[in-house]
């Protein structure tokens, strides 16, 4: 059923943007993926890590905990000796509306270069899934983050698997920003 609603989707963009196959249609998708894949791989290797010096695992866990959920990233499961925090997150958040426009700006252009038209869709649909991966280290700990969406599809558009990189270059500044000040002021009011 599934399979067959993508179609119909898949179906009804073609003939709208003028593009004279499903083939042409998912060629474009595939393009879009690629592009986004390969700026996306750009931003992970600047900020989808980071070192941390002089703090403990526990203490980088307990603030990366309050880091999502001050950015209504909400942690649906953790575990704090394998060092994996899991939150989930519906519509724009951690992004704000203004934040969001931008986004749209820019994939707007990307959805015009390939289909001539574009429609970013209803923000309520998306979920983000956002992982923080703490590691021990000789002198402190290592973080990666990381993030896929979740968008639920069943009206007249077809989910990217990618996240729109502005998105992803957005998000993940405004969780280290975040991790760096609660990291803070954990470390001056514990001791």
């Amino acid at each position: 059923m599934k399979n067959l609603m993508k179609y119909i989707i898949l179906t009804l963009l073609v003939s709208l943007s003028g593009c004279v196959s499903m083939e042409g249609a998912q060629a474009n998708f595939q393009k879009i993926n690629m592009e986004r894949a390969a700026e996306n791989q750009q931003i992970l290797s600047k900020l989808g890590t980071k070192q941390f010096q002089r703090i403990s695992k526990d203490d980088a866990m307990k603030a990366m905990a309050i880091t999502l959920q001050k950015l209504d990233i909400i942690v649906e499961s953790s575990d704090y000796q394998g060092g994996l925090l899991a939150g989930r997150t519906k519509g724009v958040k951690p992004l704000s509306y203004e934040e969001f426009e931008v986004v749209k700006s820019i994939e707007k252009a990307r959805m015009e270069k390939y289909f001539g038209f574009s429609s970013f869709g209803d923000p309520s649909r998306i979920e983000l899934v956002y992982n923080a991966i703490v590691l021990k280290t000789e002198d402190g700990v290592q973080i990666s983050l990381r993030g896929r969406s979740d968008i639920k599809t069943g009206t007249a558009e077809v989910a990217s698997a990618e996240f729109p990189p502005k998105w992803l270059e957005i998000s993940y500044t405004k969780i280290w920003n975040e991790f760096e000040k609660n990291i803070f002021i954990q470390a001056k009011t514990l001791k």
